[in-house]
């Protein structure tokens, strides 16, 4: 999922720099080219034309990228409630009564790796044996880089905004961290 979300933006990023590139080559043609308004007449029929195509690529990039993460978050939800087997809540009894009395890191950690594949198990395991607990959902997290990828299509329509795009999309860039991030969760408890 992270190529392909990457390659819909990148692709949309390099199409608008292409198109931006091609208006202005246009605009300088007609304002060479033509006066008065006839010159007028075709900046509008251009800049239309130019405003038509950035707009007809931004909604097709969301289009997918919106399903793409759709998808994404609907396989989340059937893994954090995956429930654990069967044998996992002798194994809590166990770990509970173990952990009163300073259950060791290679235990925690043979326990951790039996359940590696159970977001749920995970979540609990953490709690009992570290005392850690997940407040924020990898749910709430799909949504909040949805809503950034959304801001992203639209910023990237806008030609004073390409310098930014062109950062989100540089391979250290918030965008691509947070899709790693995503990829490696739906990896992880696939």
């Amino acid at each position: 999922m992270l190529n392909t979300i990457y390659d819909l933006l990148d692709n949309q990023f390099t199409e608008n720099k292409k198109l931006r590139e091609n208006l202005e080559k246009s605009e300088k043609e007609i304002n060479s080219g033509y006066k008065g308004e006839m010159r007028m007449n075709k900046l509008i029929e251009v800049r239309k034309d130019y405003y038509e195509k950035v707009n007809t690529l931004a909604e097709d990039t969301r289009t997918k990228v919106t399903s793409l993460l759709d998808s994404a978050e609907s396989t989340l939800k059937d893994v954090i409630t995956a429930t654990p087997g069967a044998d996992f809540a002798s194994d809590v009894l166990v770990i509970k009564t173990l952990v009163s009395q300073s259950m060791p890191d290679e235990n925690k950690k043979a326990y951790l790796e039996k359940y590696k594949d159970n977001y749920s198990a995970m979540q609990m395991l953490n709690n009992l044996l570290y005392g850690k607990e997940i407040t924020q959902s990898p749910l709430d997290e799909i949504k909040v880089l949805t809503v950034e990828i959304l801001a992203f299509i639209e910023n990237c329509k806008k030609p004073e905004k390409e310098m930014e795009c062109a950062i989100s999309l540089d391979k250290r860039g918030v965008i691509l961290a947070q899709l790693t991030e995503l990829d490696e969760l739906l990896n992880t408890y696939k």
